[in-house]
């Protein structure tokens, strides 16, 4: 899999969604849509209030970037696109029953075993600068319930999420910060060389309930064990 700083922050994903593996004939990797259907279904119950849910392709040839994968869903009424961001996230996929009862294999332009499909929870990125604690402490509530939910017998030894990473654009790699105006004094905290701020959770803070101001928006808010 394709190491990228997003899919580093979403490993948890290998709990929540397991056997989503590439398969296929010739020489491409070809994948089921019921394969990637069933993991958009165990997604179905999170809170999307709180908690949004972030797909990846990757590579595993360091030469191929996520904007030279092709996706297309071959049904029988037509192939469908299924549209990737530069980065490789999933802008949309097609769910309907029509596709659910054929099930068509989707094609990329791939070798097998070369790709693979990273998951990642995360918190829904606010529009202001400014927001209240409660809003990352409840997507991470949010975050181990699913957890939980998907490991099922498992859920005594599944990761527990404790923490949730800043992303930010390259400009604001060592350089944005995150502040907490906690009653004990205000924190800062300033993103690293990769534009990332790890923040680790507390449930004494985060019943005060402080506000919390980001120096710019930052592009994705992911849950991290």
């Amino acid at each position: 899999m394709l190491m990228r700083p997003f899919l580093r922050a979403g490993l948890l994903a290998l709990l929540l969604f397991p056997g989503v593996h590439p398969a296929g004939a010739a020489d491409l990797a070809t994948i089921p849509y019921a394969k990637l259907d069933e993991i958009w279904q165990k997604t179905d119950a999170i809170d999307r209030k709180k908690l949004i849910v972030l797909a990846q392709f990757g590579s595993s040839n360091k030469a191929v970037k996520p904007s030279d994968i092709v996706l297309s869903i071959r049904s029988s009424s037509g192939a469908i696109p299924i549209r990737l961001s530069p980065e490789g996230d999933v802008l949309d996929f097609p769910r309907t029953e029509a596709l659910r009862k054929e099930n068509p294999p989707i094609e990329t332009n791939q070798p097998k075993g070369t790709l693979a499909l990273g998951m990642s929870l995360g918190v829904v990125v606010p529009d202001s600068l400014t927001f209240r604690y409660a809003r990352i402490a409840e997507g991470l509530a949010e975050g181990n319930k699913a957890v939980k939910a998907q490991a099922g017998m498992l859920s005594l030894v599944a990761p527990s999420l404790k923490c949730v990473v800043f992303f930010f654009p390259p400009p604001g790699a060592g350089k944005a910060t995150v502040e907490i105006a906690a009653a004990g004094g205000k924190k800062v905290l300033t993103a690293d060389a990769s534009g990332q701020v790890k923040l680790m959770l507390g449930s004494k803070i985060a019943a005060e309930n402080p506000e919390v101001r980001v120096s710019e928006r930052p592009t994705r808010i992911l849950l991290s064990p």
